[in-house]
């Protein structure tokens, strides 16, 4: 009989290694898979409002680039135009430095990615031999050729290599001030008559479900030590057992099958409460 407990404890025992070995190796190459792009749980979405019916506590100045705004800044209502979530894929293959349809046929390229657990979002992301006016926003065509996966907004070109720095990247998940053509115009000290609406950039999403890898392993690492002593407190309980029953089958009280027939139940609930345990430590 202790053989076949043995057995059963053993099996259980490596059924958990197995299952240890399989789900935290995919959950550490998920984690170095999101380390990696670092954006796949951010959303960026335009919202576009006509001045005229802007709310008094939304700035748009290119002073006010980058700004974090008031929630209904980035608010469905009367007076703003609401974009759909950018598509942040080509093919179905995510990508952190992405185009985006900016209208006419013609495409702008953003970069949003998690930094230093930071969701950080630039825009005016000019492929080199590109800028503003000459070139970008560019066809289709040019567009798709220019998805990248970068570590960073610079990498991506990000600013039109003047707006780095001047309120650009964004940070942090809400509303900011984005770019468009009456802050450029601001810039470039060019008229702003005739512009009617302006850009705010809404940044969904959070960094704080993107672990680290070290994190993975350590926590990979203590489940395998509580499973570890589970495993151990089970073989401790099975020796305790297989004492009360060699004590119990001397007994002249007790008949052997009935003494069996108890330490076997007794064994099989400490291994079920301790394989249950370990699984529920996950």
């Amino acid at each position: 009989m202790r053989g076949a407990i043995l057995s059963i404890c053993f099996t259980a025992a490596i059924a958990i290694h197995v299952d240890v070995d399989a789900s935290g190796h995919a959950s550490l190459l998920r984690s170095e898979k999101a380390q990696a792009k670092g954006f796949e749980s951010l959303t960026t979405q335009y919202f576009i409002w006509d001045l005229a019916k802007i709310p008094s506590t939304c700035t748009y100045s290119f002073s006010n680039l980058g700004d974090l705004q008031p929630d209904e800044c980035c608010t469905a209502g009367d007076g703003v135009t609401v974009d759909p979530i950018l598509d942040m894929t080509l093919e179905g293959v995510p990508y952190n430095c992405y185009a985006t349809p900016a209208g006419g046929g013609l495409y702008v390229r953003n970069f949003a990615k998690c930094i230093h657990g930071v969701p950080t979002m630039a825009e005016a992301c000019t492929p080199p031999g590109l800028s503003i006016g000459s070139g970008y926003p560019m066809s289709k065509e040019k567009a798709d050729t220019e998805y990248q996966n970068a570590s960073d907004p610079s990498e991506c070109g990000c600013g039109n290599g003047v707006f780095l720095g001047k309120g650009m990247p964004y940070t942090g998940s809400g509303c900011h001030a984005a770019i468009d053509p009456y802050k450029i115009n601001q810039f470039s000290n060019k008229s702003t008559a005739g512009l009617k609406t302006v850009y705010f950039m809404k940044i969904g999403g959070t960094c704080a479900d993107i672990p680290t890898v070290a994190e993975v392993k350590k926590g990979i690492e203590d489940f395998e030590k509580g499973v570890k002593q589970e495993v151990e407190d089970v073989h401790k309980h099975i020796d305790e057992g297989m004492a009360d029953f060699k004590k119990g089958t001397q007994d002249w009280n007790m008949s052997p099958g009935a003494a069996g027939a108890g330490v076997g139940a007794a064994v099989g609930s400490v291994i079920g409460a301790g394989v249950g345990a370990a699984i529920a430590s996950r």
